[in-house]
C-alpha cells in the first residue's frame, strides 16, 4: 500500500531552492541599493554592507533618516560661498526677463 498523501521530496526540494534563491537575489538587490543611497548621500558604500547584519541595519536606517548628512554640510558651505543670493529661498539669481531676440517691442 502507498500511504503517500504529500507532493514528491524532490519537488519540495526545487520549490525551497527556488525561495531561497528568491530571497538572496532580493537581499542583493536590496543591500546595492542601500550602498548606493549612502554614496549619495554622502557616506562610505561601505555602510550600506551593515544593512545585512540584523540589529545594525535597523541603527544605520535611523542614524541615516535623523543624522545631518556630509553632503548637506558641503552644500550649506558652498552657498555661504556663493553669497546672498544663492541662498535665498528658491536658490537662484534672478535676472530681467528680456524680449525674445529679434522682436521689438511695440510702443502705444
Amino acid at each position: 500500500m502507498n500511504y503517500s498523501s504529500g507532493p514528491p521530496a524532490a519537488a519540495v526540494a526545487v520549490f525551497i531552492g527556488f525561495i531561497v534563491l528568491f530571497v538572496l537575489a532580493m537581499s542583493t538587490v536590496s543591500t546595492i541599493a542601500w550602498c548606493f543611497i549612502f554614496k549619495r548621500a554622502g557616506y562610505s558604500w561601505a555602510l550600506g554592507l551593515l544593512t545585512l547584519v540584523p540589529i545594525a541595519n535597523i541603527v544605520v536606517f535611523f542614524v541615516l533618516a535623523f543624522s545631518r548628512w556630509p553632503i548637506q554640510n558641503e552644500v550649506d558651505r558652498l552657498r555661504a560661498a556663493a553669497g546672498p543670493a544663492a541662498s535665498s529661498r528658491y536658490g537662484g539669481v534672478y535676472y530681467p526677463v528680456q524680449p525674445p531676440q529679434g522682436q521689438a517691442q511695440e510702443r502705444t
